[in-house]
C-alpha cells in the first residue's frame, strides 16, 4: 500500500509554486496520517512505524542536502562579493592628449570596439 495520496484527494498545487501555505500543508498532513493509519490498521503498527522511520531518514537527509546547497550559495555570493570589490577598486588611467581625452583600465581587459566603416 503506498502512503502518498491518490492525485484525487489531494489538493491541487502550482508545479513550479515552491511555497506552501499553511491550508495546503495540514491538508496534506491530513491525507498523510489517513494513509499512515489506514496501514497500520490493515498491516499493523510494526509496518506503519518502519515507513514512518523511513520518511525521517530521508527527510534528514533532504536536510542535509538543503544545508549543503546554502553553503554553496554563500561561499558563491563570497566570491561575486570579492570580485565586485576587485573591480569596483581598479581605478582608470586617465590620458589626456590634443586630440580626445581617453580613459583606459590597463589592469581591466576590455573587449576592443570595432566601428563598422
Amino acid at each position: 500500500m503506498e502512503l502518498i495520496p491518490d492525485e484525487n484527494n489531494s489538493p491541487e498545487t502550482e508545479e513550479n509554486n515552491y511555497e506552501i501555505d499553511d491550508k495546503t500543508l495540514e491538508d496534506k498532513a491530513f491525507w498523510f496520517e489517513r494513509s499512515l493509519d489506514k496501514e497500520c490498521c490493515i498491516y499493523g503498527w510494526g509496518r506503519g512505524l518502519r515507513k514512518a522511520t523511513q520518511l525521517y531518514k530521508e527527510n534528514m537527509i533532504l536536510e542535509n542536502d538543503l544545508k549543503q546547497k546554502e553553503n554553496e550559495i554563500r561561499l558563491q555570493k563570497q566570491k561575486i562579493e570579492h570580485l565586485r570589490m576587485l573591480l569596483e577598486t581598479k581605478t582608470p588611467n586617465i590620458r589626456n592628449s590634443s586630440l580626445l581625452d581617453e580613459i583606459s583600465t590597463p589592469d581591466i581587459l576590455t573587449p576592443d570596439i570595432i566601428t563598422p566603416k
